[in-house]
């Protein structure tokens, strides 16, 4: 992806952890930092699925969806369960604020700052105990497990936006696709300008 070449996992890793000494290797480190931006976004749409095909139709990255929700309840139309949108909105809200005492003296001069990792590694640890609950209900929550389920959720997509936007990368964010839209549009403007960033913003 990119026109990477093949890497081993760790030599991924030790570039990415901005470890490279030359401007070659920094590049590559930059090719592997977006092929994992990417992959972040994939997993946040999988996850934003699940969950509001199977938890009320509520969302857990895309908060934009959920405020919508939330309005339309407030003013009388049908809906998600009010309850449900606010546990995301709140969760996810927790989630970005811990993420940011975490990640908040991180160097931006690095591609990939070792306190996004540990932020990501809270975000993963999200994820695996909301699959066991999951698969403890076999996929048909009542309302309180919906509940718990999307706030664990919300919560892990909360880290990780704060730790992708701790990166300074503009319009990446892995969890909703307004701002990269908007970025990318801009960028054609300036179409000889920005040919690495509309191909990153482009992928995401």
């Amino acid at each position: 992806m990119f026109g990477t070449t093949a890497l081993s996992p760790p030599e991924v890793v030790r570039r990415i952890a901005g470890l490279a000494p030359d401007g070659d290797e920094r590049h590559a480190a930059v090719l592997a930092r977006n092929n994992l931006l990417v992959l972040l976004t994939l997993t946040s749409g999988a996850i934003d699925a699940i969950c509001f095909l199977g938890l009320g139709k509520v969302f857990t990255a895309f908060m934009t969806g959920n405020f919508v929700f939330l309005g339309l309840r407030i003013g009388g139309a049908p809906g998600p369960h009010t309850t449900s949108v606010i546990v995301a909105l709140g969760a996810f809200a927790a989630g970005v604020l811990l993420a940011t005492r975490i990640v908040s003296p991180a160097s931006r001069s690095d591609v990939w700052p070792r306190r996004v990792t540990l932020a990501l590694g809270v975000t993963v640890l999200a994820h695996a105990v909301f699959t066991a609950l999951w698969l403890s209900v076999d996929g048909h929550a009542s309302l309180t497990a919906a509940c718990f389920l999307l706030g664990i959720s919300a919560l892990g997509m909360g880290f990780q936006t704060a730790a992708v936007f701790s990166l300074g990368i503009q319009g990446v964010f892995t969890t909703a696709a307004t701002a990269t839209s908007t970025v990318l549009s801009g960028d054609s403007a300036q179409w000889s300008n920005t040919k690495p960033e509309r191909h990153r913003l482009a992928a995401l």
